[in-house]
């Protein structure tokens, strides 16, 4: 299986950040087994990456944008965990929502910067759906 919380670590990802609550919905959920995660935004620190790709973001700042944003959903999930990533056995599904031009074509390509960053942790075989 390996040792996700290990990969945590190596991957430089704080896991020192508090959970908090912004609005007026939960960072998380468990029922039964299973941890729903709401929507992660790209903040680095106390900066909100922000803007329309194709306009005023390139697409490998909109890549690095949906990394941070998995950053943030395995932040929640460590969390949710109590802080053990190894209970985790496997991510069923990632939404991704991309602000881009309408002509944008490479959406999969800034989704799968957050896939990729999940899929890391996780171990290869793993695989989100």
């Amino acid at each position: 299986m390996g040792d996700f919380n290990q990969r945590y670590k190596i991957l430089n990802i704080a896991t020192d950040a508090q959970n908090s609550v912004i609005e007026n919905y939960l960072s998380y959920k468990k029922i039964n087994q299973t941890i729903y995660i709401s929507g992660q935004l790209p903040w680095q620190g106390k900066t909100l990456l922000e803007g329309k790709v194709g306009l005023s973001v390139t697409l490998k700042e909109a890549i690095f944008a949906a990394r941070i944003s998995a950053q943030q959903v395995i932040h929640q999930l460590n969390f949710a965990c109590d802080k053990d990533l190894n209970l985790v056995e496997q991510c069923i599904s990632l939404q991704g929502y991309v602000n881009c031009l309408p002509d944008f074509t490479e959406i999969s390509e800034v989704v799968n910067g957050a896939s990729d960053l999940i899929i890391e942790i996780l171990c290869p075989i793993r695989k989100t759906v």
